[in-house]
């Protein structure tokens, strides 16, 4: 009886030694963009998206020539930079749309440029 009672207790320790303890930092948090929305006046310009990550991943822009992002992909924690190029037009804002993906995920930034 002993013997049972003492395998019962290593393997209760090693179970509850081993467990992920749950912190408030983003180490538990795979993947991450700090904005949902970016909106650009007509003169453009850049802005940056901070990339929290414990992971791989890329973002590429949707088939708009004014839109750029540099890097387009990295591992880890990164500040990605947004770049959109003046709008001349003088009669409709443009959109766009940065899709993020890490882990065969995705996450969507709209991206908006308004009109002079």
């Amino acid at each position: 009886k002993n013997c049972y009672l003492l395998v019962f207790v290593l393997v209760t320790f090693c179970f509850t030694a081993c467990q992920k303890t749950g912190g408030e930092g983003t180490e538990n948090i795979p993947f991450q963009v700090s904005e949902q929305e970016l909106n650009f006046d007509y003169t453009g310009g850049e802005k940056v998206l901070t990339i929290t990550s414990n992971t791989s991943w890329s973002i590429q822009s949707s088939d708009e020539d004014w839109l750029t992002v540099s890097p387009a992909s990295g591992t880890g924690n990164a500040s990605v930079k947004v770049t959109a190029a003046r709008n001349s037009s003088k009669e409709e804002e443009r959109t766009g749309k940065l899709v993020c993906t890490y882990d065969r995920l995705s996450v969507g930034v709209s991206v908006t440029l308004d009109w002079n």
